[in-house]
């Protein structure tokens, strides 16, 4: 068998019945890309799809608790990490993001 991989060619060879005999069919099978190699050269520093999710169903989980607008949860997220929108947090920071918001007391005076 030998692979190749910047085309990722592999050549299958069928074993041979006798030592020394010849095999008896060669075949050139190609391989599809690699799934893994895109996601170590994907280093993107912002949060992926996913995060993003859990960030977003977080802060209505914390806005439905303290009932209070999720507009205004996401706005503190925003200010505390220091992006325009959570949409731009860095990936760095999930877990931090993710501390904030279960930590998060919102306390509203009205007067």
């Amino acid at each position: 068998m030998m692979v190749q991989h910047k085309n990722m060619t592999v050549l299958l060879k069928t074993p041979a019945n006798q030592p020394g005999e010849k095999p008896q069919s060669t075949k050139e099978v190609e391989l599809p890309r690699p799934r893994f190699a895109a996601r170590l050269v994907n280093a993107a520093p912002i949060i992926n799809l996913r995060e993003l999710t859990s960030i977003k169903a977080l802060t209505a989980f914390v806005s439905h608790n303290q009932n209070i607008r999720e507009e205004t949860v996401r706005a503190l997220v925003s200010a505390q990490f220091n992006v325009p929108a959570i949409e731009q947090l860095n990936r760095k920071d999930y877990d931090d993001v993710v501390r904030f918001l279960v930590d998060l007391r919102v306390e509203m005076e009205m007067g």
